[in-house]
């Protein structure tokens, strides 16, 4: 719509899908995020190996792509396997959202609903591993800011994540077509 438009994107990933759609060339500026925000803080609670391993993930119902159902039943087979041993926090749907019912019955976890900035901050450093279990993840802004707070994190091996992420150097990279 505007030829004389400078475009650009935050990962190779990201500028392949544009141009294939569009035709248009995009600079890739690399992935970022708020050093200011997201770093190591304090802990509150006592840390493993005192305390449960604490896994946190992102669970959006809104956007299938983000895979909630797969999500919820990694998480749920792992806290099956090791229930006295793993804590799960989900967050980004509402806690009342019917989606959870079928999993309250069966799972031990805490939906924290839709947090501020500042409590997924609080958050990413109180966990000890963040998962990501979307088809494909553009950039992969929730993962490169729990790595940030000092959490190990997991992420889909599609999309545009390792413009940061190196699968057994800095994190582990899974395929997410099946749990």
């Amino acid at each position: 719509a505007i030829p004389s438009m400078l475009c650009f994107t935050k990962t190779k990933w990201n500028e392949e899908i544009v141009f294939k759609n569009t035709g248009i060339k995009s600079a890739v500026i690399g992935p970022s995020f708020d050093v200011d925000w997201f770093m190591p803080r304090s802990r509150t609670s006592v840390a493993w190996p005192e305390a449960p391993i604490r896994i946190s993930a992102m669970v959006r119902t809104s956007t299938s792509r983000r895979n909630p159902l797969l999500t919820m039943q990694v998480l749920q087979k792992v806290k099956h396997s090791h229930p006295n041993n793993v804590v799960v926090r989900v967050f980004g749907t509402p806690s009342e959202h019917p989606f959870f019912a079928p999993f309250s019955n069966h799972m031990d976890f805490f939906s924290l609903g839709e947090l501020t900035h500042e409590q997924v901050v609080m958050l990413l450093n109180d966990s000890d591993i963040f998962v990501d279990f979307s088809v494909y993840q553009a950039m992969g802004l929730t993962a490169m800011e729990a790595m940030a707070c000092g959490a190990a994190v997991i992420l889909p091996i599609n999309g545009g994540a390792n413009s940061f992420a190196q699968s057994d150097v800095n994190c582990l990279m899974v395929d997410t077509s099946s749990a």
